[in-house]
């Protein structure tokens, strides 16, 4: 498994949080799923979070 380090941290993050202290993007969401069901299927009514799922456990890689 990689160790996680400064060189394989994602773009944008942070050096000068605090440990634990969580870090949140401000985000906005624009375009909201007009078919309920077809939200329901995809587990959110934004259309943004619908992410492809590559089947990898998480930390870094």
């Amino acid at each position: 498994m990689a160790e996680c380090s400064q060189a394989n941290r994602p773009l944008g993050f942070p050096q000068d949080k605090p440990l634990a202290m969580a870090y949140v993007p401000w985000q906005t969401f624009t375009d909201i799923y007009e078919n309920l069901n077809e939200a329901y299927l995809n587990g959110t009514i934004f259309e943004q979070l619908t992410l492809p799922f590559y089947g990898k456990k998480g930390g870094c890689v």
